[in-house]
């Protein structure tokens, strides 16, 4: 099923897809696909720019590479989907799951996140530079390298979050909750460096 059988199939009232397996690199930006399930289909290198995705089901789906720019995401379960070096920036993700998810490298430069469940995803080097993150919940994720300038953060989880090389520099933060997390050559918002549970 390439993107336009998609198209046809969803406006004629179909949700649910199982037999997705021809969706690589499809350009389907602006589309209209609220609600649609897409569970463990290979959408890598799609392109859904500012596509309308609100409430979608994603979960464990393929979208390494992915452009996701402007998309509304809004309460979406990304839980166990692969976002590997997917571009998601200026994206709204208020209330998405995103539990075990993998972004590594993943651009997720001034998306909003408040209230995104993002429990025990891979965010290694992903891009979150002035993200807003109120409410989000991040414990036990991975943010080694990840650049967190600029972000919103308050009343944030991120207890036992690994934040080796982390840089919040500038970040503005108000009850973020670090317990357990792993400080290792960390830069704080005040630019200053924070080391303590660094592994050998």
């Amino acid at each position: 099923m390439d993107g336009e059988e998609l198209r046809r199939r969803y406006a004629a009232g179909e949700r649910e897809f199982t037999d997705v397996d021809d969706l690589f690199s499809s350009r389907l930006d602006g589309v209209n696909l609220r609600d649609i399930s897409l569970i463990g289909a290979d959408l890598s290198c799609i392109s859904l720019i500012d596509a309308d995705l609100g409430g979608v089901n994603f979960s464990g789906a393929n979208l390494y590479r992915a452009e996701l720019r402007g998309a509304n995401l809004r309460y979406a379960n990304l839980s166990g989907t692969n976002l590997s070096e997917a571009n998601i920036m200026d994206s709204c993700l208020v209330g998405a799951n995103m539990e075990n998810a993998i972004l590594t490298r993943a651009n997720l430069s001034c998306a909003c996140l408040y209230q995104a469940n993002l429990i025990n995803c891979d965010l290694s080097y992903a891009d979150l530079t002035f993200t807003i993150l109120h409410n989000a919940t991040i414990n036990n994720a991975n943010l080694t390298g990840a650049d967190l300038r600029g972000a919103a953060m308050s009343q944030t989880g991120l207890f036992g979050a690994n934040l080796t090389g982390c840089n919040f520099r500038k970040a503005r933060m108000y009850d973020v909750r670090f317990d357990d997390a792993i400080f290792c050559n960390t830069t704080m918002p005040d630019g200053s460096i924070r080391d303590g549970k660094c592994e050998s």
